[in-house]
């Protein structure tokens, strides 16, 4: 069996054809239509990339801004310093704790020390379960002026609550002057 569809034309005739001839046309027009959704998405991709890619742009600028910026503190900063007298620096080595008590109720002591000079604070790592803990540690201070001491404190590390203090040592900045060549040991 054939099947037969009729289709007016433009000419107000009427055109007959066959099944195949019909499904080929309405293909061609479903393919046209798939190819008109695909340029559309394409397009809708390539204007939302437009769009990353101007956002992207942006905050690069701002980015190279931002660098420029601090580039340009930086380079005032070292130009400001050279005219400025350079403070003295201080090093602080850490060695150990010896013979630290029992702060807690259970375990052992978990020390750690921090060290002071003005204002400025340091402190070594936590040494947990040990009653002599092993530091080895270094800190660079720059002394500020009319700073007169340094000051060395031992503390318990608790997990809960506030650490317990164990003690504390001060050192004279003009005697660590004078001997800074040797190495000042100081007990607690």
């Amino acid at each position: 069996r054939e099947w037969r569809f009729s289709d007016e034309s433009a000419a107000g005739r009427r055109q007959v054809m066959s099944h195949e001839k019909w499904m080929e046309q309405s293909s061609v027009t479903a393919t046209s239509r798939q190819e008109r959704a695909t340029q559309k998405r394409i397009r809708a991709q390539r204007s939302a990339l437009v769009e990353i890619t101007s956002a992207h742009a942006a905050k690069r600028e701002i980015g190279i801004k931002r660098i420029l910026k601090k580039r340009h503190k930086r380079e005032s900063r070292v130009a400001a310093s050279d005219t400025i007298i350079k403070r003295p620096k201080l090093e602080v080595f850490v060695i150990c704790c010896r013979h630290l008590p029992k702060m807690d109720m259970f375990g052992r002591a978990d020390g750690y020390v921090v060290v002071t000079v003005g204002d400025v604070e340091q402190k070594t790592k936590v040494i947990t379960r040990n009653y002599n803990p092993v530091y080895q540690q270094k800190f660079i201070f720059d002394v500020p002026p009319l700073t007169d001491e340094l000051t060395m404190e031992v503390f318990d590390w608790d997990m809960v609550g506030s650490d317990d203090f164990i003690g504390m040592i001060s050192e004279p900045l003009l005697s660590a002057q004078t001997k800074s060549e040797e190495v000042i040991r100081k007990v607690l």
